[in-house]
């Protein structure tokens, strides 16, 4: 592995910037070295840094500005108080692959590992994790910047930083902030707070008419929310919409999500798990349109197994549940048990038509023995009364 640097500002594609007179190559660590390199071209190399490593000194900046499509295939780690390494400056599609991390600042100035600050689609397969401002620094530090009108689709697992100042500065995976448009982010995969105050996944503020929307799980950390949209400018925000395909996980009773507007996706055979009052304890909601696996209402009766994976028993109760009676089933019961009360020529003829009577009855009467008989399938206590009963002969 070598570590290249460039020597002069200008595009990636001329020689002449670079030390040693050739192109970076797959395999190497590339630096900007306080000057702006342009990227005219698609690269691959293990990854761009903006730290120094002498002779090189940290610094400086890749940029896009063509309107165009790019592929980067490296990691992209900004670093301490070197600002922000991947500037993206015109519309465009800009394909990347690898991680982005952002390891934090102590200079006062905003990093980031990438910068999105044009209208530009930016397609993005890898983890991201924020940074760690210190003491005395109130400056984010997240690992995506996004200043523009765009649309980010990510595949990966998002992460928020690791530390904060305490003076209000957030240091997210993806922070949205005063984008003069309409953002939009995709994201498959996972979004997961970070480990101390103001290290969301995701923070959206300042910022109208934005979505995000995430096909996988959500988790707050026990000390922050996992996505925050914030209102900075009076109701600047509010109408910015966060749709969930996947699990919400509340963790220590910090909220995964704290927003204005949450939308619940409502696909097939989507649940989602959600902390209770007890921190240990967590539920799993089902999606209302998704009914995958249950039966209908009426059917639910007691001893039926049902749920998408069999995880239920129905239960009768005898308040709510208008239990169906199949009268024929019944009938063919009692037929059988008045047959041994009947003279043998005279049961086949007559059980049948005494049962329906007795049913008929039975349906209609107001005597309490009848009222007691046409309750017998929700009153518990009926069987017991009627093993008391004794028909004669």
């Amino acid at each position: 592995m070598a570590n290249r640097y460039a020597v002069a500002t200008g595009n990636w594609s001329n020689t002449a910037i670079w030390n040693g007179g050739t192109l970076p190559q797959a395999g190497d660590v590339v630096r900007p070295n306080n000057f702006t390199v342009t990227i005219d071209q698609d690269i691959t190399v293990t990854s761009l840094r903006n730290d120094a490593s002498s002779p090189a000194v940290a610094g400086g900046s890749f940029v896009i500005t063509a309107t165009t499509t790019r592929t980067l295939t490296c990691g992209i780690e900004s670093t301490g108080s070197a600002g922000l390494l991947l500037r993206l400056q015109s519309t465009g599609i800009v394909n990347l692959i690898g991680a982005l991390t952002n390891t934090g600042n102590n200079s006062g100035s905003v990093s980031a590992a990438i910068s999105i600050e044009a209208n530009s689609t930016v397609n993005h397969t890898g983890n991201a994790t924020g940074g760690s401002n210190i003491a005395g620094y109130a400056v984010p530090c997240p690992a995506i910047r996004i200043i523009s009108v765009s649309t980010f689709n990510g595949v990966g697992t998002y992460t928020g930083g690791s530390g904060n100042d305490g003076a209000g500065a957030a240091n997210a995976a993806i922070e949205v902030t005063s984008a003069a448009g309409i953002v939009v982010i995709n994201i498959t995969g996972n979004l997961n707070a970070g480990t101390a105050m103001l290290t969301p996944a995701v923070l959206i503020r300042n910022n109208n008419n934005s979505s995000l929307n995430v096909t996988g799980i959500v988790q707050s950390s026990s000390s922050y929310p996992a996505i925050l949209t914030q209102f900075g400018n009076g109701n600047s925000g509010i109408s910015t919409q966060i749709f969930v395909s996947g699990s919400i996980i509340n963790v220590s009773g910090t909220n995964a999500i704290c927003t204005h507007t949450l939308k619940i996706s409502s696909t097939t055979n989507v649940t989602w798990l959600m902390q209770t009052e007890n921190a240990l304890v967590n539920k799993t909601l089902y999606s209302a349109n998704a009914l995958t696996g249950f039966p209908l209402v009426a059917k639910v009766e007691t001893g039926t197994i049902y749920g998408p994976s069999n995880e239920f028993t129905g239960t009768l109760d005898p308040v709510t549940v208008n239990v169906t009676v199949d009268t024929n089933a019944i009938a063919a019961a009692i037929s059988t048990s008045l047959e041994t009360s009947l003279p043998p020529l005279l049961a086949p003829p007559l059980a049948p038509l005494l049962a329906t009577d007795l049913l008929a009855e039975i349906s209609t009467s107001a005597d309490p023995l009848a009222e007691r008989l046409r309750n017998a399938s929700t009153v518990q206590t009926t069987g017991a009364q009627l093993q008391s009963l004794v028909i004669a002969p």
